[in-house]
């Protein structure tokens, strides 16, 4: 069972090096409860808090980066039988985003919504599957209803 663990990153970002280290907390489940970001400098850059529902389900997220002053906070909904049916994202108090999700009987996903903060569509995907629940198809248009993504899946069985 792991309590923490501690990662050492180094990059090349547009011609400078770049050095970050990362702290990762764990619950006794395993599950990320929180991780932490520094910089060379040992300065906290970001950190990341999750919390989980009864049946371990990521309920909220929250995230703190101080490089782009953001504070950004992801909630989940999730109905009677622990699928997800909603994600909202809020940055800095103003929702930005609001995803909801629609199933068939077989808990595929047949449809995920996407809404800006103000209620507008941004963006609709639906999914199609076969007789054995085997994704087919996933299909997204715009707001204006355009097609802007088609990908067909085939199996042998």
């Amino acid at each position: 069972r792991i309590e923490e663990a501690n990662t050492r990153t180094e990059q090349l970002h547009k011609g400078v090096k770049e050095i970050s280290f990362t702290t990762t907390r764990y619950d006794h489940k395993g599950r990320e409860v929180e991780m932490k970001e520094f910089d060379a400098d040992s300065n906290c850059i970001k950190i990341e808090t999750f919390v989980y529902n009864r049946k371990g389900r990521e309920i909220l997220r929250t995230m703190t980066d101080s490089v782009s002053h953001k504070h950004t906070i992801t909630t989940s909904n999730y109905d009677k039988w622990n699928r997800l049916v909603e994600k909202v994202v809020s940055e800095n108090n103003q929702i930005q985003e609001r995803t909801f999700y629609s199933y068939n009987t077989f808990d595929d996903k047949t449809e995920e919504k996407v809404e800006d903060g103000q209620g507008n569509l941004k963006k609709v995907s639906r999914f199609e599957y076969d007789s054995r629940s085997m994704l087919i198809r996933k299909t997204t248009t715009n707001s204006k209803g355009e097609v802007v993504y088609d990908k067909k899946y085939s199996y042998q069985y």
